[in-house]
Formats: C-alpha cells, sequence, structure tokens
C-alpha cells in the first residue's frame, strides 16, 4: 500500500508517542492515530505492523548508548 508521510502526520504519532509511549501505535486505532482533520479517511489507511518497532528500537537503542554526554563519537555502532 502507500505510505502516509506527511509533516502532519509524523508530528501527530510523535505527540502521540510522547504522551503515551511506543506502544500507542498498537493501541490506537488508525482514526487516533490520524491527526484530527484527517480521521474521516480512517477507512482508507491500515497502520503497518512491521516497521515502527523496529525503527524506534534502533534510534531508541543508538541514543541510549552512543549518547553525546556518556561517550565520545563512535565510528561504528551494532545492534
Amino acid at each position: 500500500g502507500e505510505a502516509l508521510l506527511t509533516e502532519e502526520t509524523v508530528e501527530h504519532v510523535a505527540s502521540l508517542v510522547s504522551t503515551h509511549g511506543s506502544d500507542c501505535w498498537w493501541r490506537l486505532s488508525e482514526a487516533e492515530l490520524l491527526p484530527p482533520r484527517m480521521r474521516h479517511e480512517a477507512a482508507s489507511w491500515r497502520k503497518g505492523g512491521d516497521t515502527l518497532d523496529v525503527w524506534f528500537d534502533s534510534g531508541a537503542s543508538w541514543a541510549a548508548v552512543l549518547s553525546p554526554d556518556r561517550c565520545p563519537p563512535a565510528d561504528l555502532y551494532l545492534e
């Protein structure tokens, strides 16, 4: 399917994750994950079930391990 990746949708989901944690992706419906002005389009969209957790885990583990205030920059980071 087609990805719905706009500044508005990314900011909305980021706000939800900031408020409710990353599990909100799995708990909330498509309508709840869409920005309010797009909720009427929810039936046209299906949330992906195979990417957000991997991207989030990669970003979170990298930030936790290679935080600039904890260690010097790394040339290589393996998960």
